[in-house]
């Protein structure tokens, strides 16, 4: 299924974060395209594409003030209900910030859950040792059928 750009622009508007807000794109869309991510997801959670840093991008904490409210932000087609994405923070190791399981629902949606406590803690922990991260996204399921990103972001302020 091809959405036009028009659709996807009109989502990502709605979505959009709050001015002042600092914003992590992890994936899509390019501009003037239409572009969409069909991924069929096996029982083991993985990085999308051939790399992981396709699906990651910088969290330097001694760049970033408190975070009073933390977004993880999908517009998606979540497919079957065993499909599921999830948000990490991966440096030397994988800590999960935030899991989100599909509903089954073969429509596009966009959906945004509120991490503030968990990127809180971890911009706290970053900043008492000196040290960065990146935040990536991560996708599972059964081979039960596809899913479709259509963007996939961390916002907050």
């Amino acid at each position: 299924m091809r959405f036009g750009a028009g659709l996807v622009l009109a989502i990502i508007l709605l979505c959009a974060a709050p001015a002042q807000a600092e914003r992590a794109d992890l994936y899509g869309p390019v501009p003037d395209e239409a572009t969409a991510l069909h991924v069929v997801p096996g029982p083991v959670w993985s990085f999308v594409g051939s790399a992981a840093s396709a699906s990651a991008t910088p969290f330097d904490a001694d760049l970033i003030e408190p975070i009073a409210r933390a977004r993880f932000c999908l517009i998606w087609t979540p497919g079957p209900a065993s499909n599921r994405v999830r948000l990490v923070s991966w440096w030397t190791g994988m800590a999960e910030i935030a899991r989100v399981q599909s509903d089954g629902s073969l429509t596009p949606r966009a959906q945004c859950w509120y991490i503030t406590e968990a990127l809180e803690a971890l911009r706290q922990s970053l900043a008492a040792r000196g040290g960065m991260t990146f935040l990536a996204y991560q996708v599972a399921g059964e081979w039960a059928g596809p899913m479709t990103l259509y963007a996939v972001w961390v916002d907050w302020r």
